[in-house]
């Protein structure tokens, strides 16, 4: 779980052993692991905190539609720009997680290598 939330790329196990949950679900939570001024490749906290607030927010909209509810951080609301901005950026990450995805696929890999980074999950064989 280390590796892959520091996106240093080091696998010392075979995750297609594994329940294919598993190794989905450490990706999923992996990918929020990282703070803002972090050089992780996650989605970063501060993000993940916004999207949160913003699904709420949506979800108190159905039940009272004419309420006034900004998304708030740190007690201070944030202008719909930037929520916007974010779930912008959302749509985008996980777009591009999808495609290099199915690229692996279509390149012969499993699903699980292929959604965890191809390659460095291959076994290394030897020489002969």
């Amino acid at each position: 779980m280390v590796s892959i939330a520091t996106t240093t790329g080091f696998a010392n196990t075979d995750f297609n052993l594994w329940p294919p949950f598993a190794p989905i679900w450490m990706l999923f939570l992996s990918s929020f692991t990282t703070c803002s001024g972090s050089t992780g490749g996650g989605m970063k906290m501060i993000r993940a905190m916004i999207l949160f607030k913003q699904v709420f927010r949506e979800l108190l909209r159905i039940i009272h539609p004419k309420i006034y509810n900004p998304v708030k951080l740190s007690g201070q609301p944030l202008e719909n720009n930037v929520v916007f901005a974010v779930l912008a950026f959302v749509f985008v990450y996980v777009s591009c997680i999808i495609v290099m995805t199915l690229a692996m696929v279509a390149s012969g890999l499993d699903l699980i290598t292929g959604f965890f980074g191809g390659g460095c999950l291959h076994e290394q064989h030897g020489p002969g």
